[in-house]
């Protein structure tokens, strides 16, 4: 069996190797990501203003990322590089016992591949034209296990670990901007609903509702793949998950996290004044749109990166776990900013300009 193009592109990314490497990458790629953020937002803020931006912002990002590496320790028990170079050793040693008439091509990348390299895709598809025909496939998929796609039933277990996964960072940014403004701001207080609704919606929205939507999309295909080949595939899975996400996440989990903000949490934080003007509205019975609390948006959209991530992990591609805690990152950044889309406070101006947080 040859590998095309694409499939060796796939098998390279699954390398375990390469996998575990990056995840080791990941404490310093968010610490570095937020360190030059808070270069960023430091510089752009006027002169007078630095310093406390330079403290509020520093306070968020400690908090989310705090959550982020605290809840990969707890939730994703990667292997490290260490376990897996050993592992990888012993498996390229196996394959070349038990084969010993292979090209000395095959030999050659096999033993790179053993000596912990990361092998290219070139090389990943030279190695599958120059195995013997029959054994090709079993050898190379020894060598890169092929990735499980999770099955429903499994899915309920994972959905609890990716929906903490992205709890903490964004309880985190919470505590860090709750924190960074009391230090800066007399009128810290009056900011803490704005953070607590954005981390609501945030978490709603943004995280859990997804990780739900693509799950019960997985269940669908699951059924129909008893009658449906097609259902089966890869292809129809992400796109399957893609239009549970879009459903539940973007539209209802707005919808819903908009809901809890202005049925639990204005309530929880209105002065005098504001609960006399909404008691007024509804005598008159101005029905508010659902959306009103905070719009779905395009940026939110682009956040969903972390849903296809969710996808990614749930179709099997490895690759995607470890960059979890960054993409969740992103929304406990916004949590703690209080980042509103409705023009408002002047919160929400500020910082309409920071999806490219990364």
């Amino acid at each position: 069996m040859t590998i095309g193009r694409l499939g060796s592109f796939g098998k390279c990314i699954d390398q375990p190797v390469l996998v575990s490497k990056f995840a080791e990458k990941v404490p310093a790629l968010l610490i570095g990501g937020s360190l030059v953020k808070c270069a960023m937002e430091t510089y752009k803020a006027p002169k007078k203003e630095k310093k406390n931006t330079c403290i509020r912002t520093f306070c968020v990002l400690a908090g989310t990322v705090a959550g982020a590496l605290l809840a990969t320790k707890q939730t994703l028990g990667l292997n490290s590089v260490k376990s897996t170079l050993k592992t990888q050793k012993e498996v390229a040693s196996k394959i070349l016992a038990n084969n010993k008439n292979l090209s000395s091509t095959a030999t050659q990348i096999i033993s790179k591949s053993g000596n912990g390299k990361i092998l290219s895709p070139n090389e990943i598809k030279t190695l599958s034209e120059t195995l013997p025909k029959q054994s090709s496939k079993a050898i190379i998929d020894k060598l890169i296990p092929p990735t499980e796609c999770v099955k429903a039933k499994d899915i309920l277990k994972e959905l609890g670990s990716l929906s903490y996964l992205g709890l903490l960072p964004v309880v985190g940014g919470i505590a860090g901007g709750v924190a960074g403004n009391a230090m800066t701001d007399e009128k810290w207080k009056e900011k803490v609903p704005n953070q607590v609704k954005e981390g609501a919606f945030q978490y709603l929205a943004n995280i859990f509702l997804c990780n739900v939507g693509a799950a019960a999309a997985l269940g669908g295909l699951e059924l129909l793949g008893k009658k449906y080949a097609w259902a089966s595939t890869k292809t129809a899975r992400v796109v399957g998950m893609a239009g549970g996400i879009a459903a539940t996440g973007v539209f209802g989990g707005s919808a819903i996290a908009n809901w809890i903000s202005k049925k639990f949490i204005n309530p929880i934080f209105e002065t005098k004044e504001e609960k006399a003007k909404r008691k007024e509205r509804e005598r008159a019975g101005i029905k508010e749109s659902i959306y009103s609390e905070r719009k779905p948006e395009l940026a939110d959209m682009g956040l969903h990166v972390d849903d296809f991530a969710t996808i990614g992990v749930f179709s099997g591609v490895k690759f995607i776990e470890p960059a979890l805690p960054i993409l969740y990152s992103l929304s406990g950044y916004k949590a703690g900013i209080g980042y509103r889309s409705s023009d408002e406070g002047d919160q929400s101006k500020g910082h309409h300009h920071h999806h490219h947080h990364h």
